[in-house]
This record gives C-alpha cells, structure tokens and sequence, in this order.
C-alpha cells in the first residue's frame, strides 16, 4: 500500500457515499457524476486492498473494514480542517504566539497591563510570553530575532540593528523617600534637601545624563551628593527606599512596588537632562510579525 497516493478528496468522496450509502445521491452532493465517483472509491479499495461496499442494485451497504475507515476518517478530515483553519489564523495574526521581552520596572506600569488586556481581548488565541531582561539585553534579542517586541526604556546607546521605538510615554522622575521619613512632609523639595542624604542609583542611571546634571546642579548651591550604585532594576531601590538604606529617583508608578511605605516628591526648580525618560515599544523594523504589528497598532491608537 502506497498511502502518498491516497489524497483528502479520495476521503471525502468516501464519507460522502458512507453517510448517504447511496452513489447518486452522494455524487449529487459533492456536485460531480456518479462514473468518477465510482472511480475513486474503487482506486482507495485498491490502494488501500481492501473492500469498504457491499453493492447490490437494491442497497449498498458499509463492509466491516469500510464502517472503521468511516469513524477514523471523519476524525482525520475534522482534524485536518482544523489545522487548516489554524494556519490561516497564525498567518492573520489572529492565533500564535508573540514574544514580549520588557524591563523590569516596566511591568509595573499600567499603561503596559492595559495593552496586555485590550490586545489579549482582541486576539485570545495569541498566548503572550513576557521575558524579563534589561533594555540592552531586550534590543539584542530583538536583534537576533528572540523576541517579536520590547517595553523598555530606550536609550540612544541601545540604538542598533534593525530596532526602532515607539514612545508609549514620557515618565517624570521623582524623589523616592521614606513615607514615615522626615523629607516625607516636605511640601516642595529642592536640591538642599539632598545634603548628607544617601542616593540610590542603578548603574544606567549613574551614566545618565540626568544624574550628571544633577551633580552640576548640586555643586552650583554648594551641596555634596552622596551617590552610589545599591541595585541594577528599579523595582529593588523601591524596597531598599522603603528599608531605610538611602532615596532614589524613580518613576512615581514604582509606588506600587511597595505601596504605603515610600512616597514621591518632585523635585522643583530644576531643568535636568532626562528627568522624563521615555517608556517605548521596541520592534525590530526588518522581521516584524503580524502579531507585533496588531501590538503597534494598538500602540498608535493611544
């Protein structure tokens, strides 16, 4: 038996006589003459060496062999059909999944969980896998084709390849302190209120343009900032924040992080090179998928 010769309209030709048990009416349905029909079903008894009829000029009647191959048949075309369907829907979009590689801190955005529920509710088919990196480790895996979309923070340093950004929204930084601490009732917070305190910084932040400009702005009112590097996400100098070891400047909604035990002040007064740093979608522009365009599309609907 060759089963490469045995093709699904041989198959479905023999479901349609097994359900009607009738050549004509069979051929009537699948819209053909009876003589090809005829000839298909006796070239599957060949190929297949096996008799599925018993045909008489009365009646035509399922063999034993024939009634089998009209169960697993049907399970086959179903199954087939279903397949089918479900190419099309990983072509549209519509059914898949798509790979979103975000920085720490960002998962506590809710503008993040908003699109995770507006894009799942669009497409429930599509399962999301979110992987946890740094903004560099995002753009290189978009660069190697690891993950379809990045939510990060961009910087231009990470700019290369084939990754661009779209800017969901620009994030002031503000002053992380203790809520039962005393710059806690401070009403308006400036850049005195930093001497002999201890501040917290990731190691991005300690190479950012921000803190350099924070230190100019420091020495101009004769204050001496006490600086260090405690964490490399933001989500850990929240709890370290919270724990007494010092303050840090984070994105107000880190509060969630650990809600009731800091608080964030605005630092007034000041024009600092990124104070607002930028939350993005990051994509690689040469291997977009489908499904991270319908992400983008969402993205621009804001």
């Amino acid at each position: 038996m060759d089963i490469n010769r045995i093709d699904v309209r041989q198959l479905r030709y023999f479901m349609a006589v097994a359900e009607e048990l009738n050549f004509s009416r069979a051929a009537e349905r699948l819209n053909i003459s009876q003589p090809p029909l005829s000839v298909q079903i006796k070239a599957l008894e060949d190929q297949l060496n096996v008799k599925l009829f018993e045909r008489t000029k009365r009646k035509v009647e399922l063999t034993e062999a024939g009634a089998y191959l009209a169960r697993a048949a049907q399970g086959c075309l179903t199954n087939l059909q279903s397949t089918f369907l479900s190419t099309q829907e990983v072509a549209r979009g519509q059914s898949g999944e798509i790979k979103i590689g975000t920085n720490f801190s960002s998962i506590f955005y809710s503008g993040f969980a908003d699109l995770l529920t507006r894009y799942h509710a669009a497409y429930p088919k599509v399962k999301i896998r979110v992987k946890e990196m740094l903004s560099q480790q995002a753009i290189e895996a978009l660069n190697n084709k690891q993950i379809d979309i990045g939510f990060l923070w961009p910087e231009t340093t990470y700019m290369k390849g084939d990754v661009a950004f779209k800017v969901l929204e620009n994030v002031p930084l503000e002053l992380c302190v203790p809520a039962k601490g005393p710059l806690a009732k401070v009403k308006s917070l400036s850049i005195e209120h930093l001497k002999d305190q201890n501040l917290m910084f990731s190691a991005r932040q300690l190479r950012s343009e921000f803190v350099e400009d924070l230190q100019k702005a420091a020495l101009k009112k004769g204050v001496h900032l006490h600086m260090y590097q405690e964490a490399a996400i933001f989500p850990v100098l929240v709890h370290l924040v919270a724990a007494g070891y010092g303050l840090a400047f984070l994105p107000r909604f880190l509060e969630a992080v650990s809600p009731g035990r800091v608080k964030f002040l605005p630092l007034s007064g000041l024009k600092l090179r990124g104070a607002n740093p930028a939350l993005a979608f990051a994509y690689n522009t040469k291997s977009l998928s489908v499904k991270a365009r319908h992400f983008l599309d969402m993205v621009d609907e804001d």
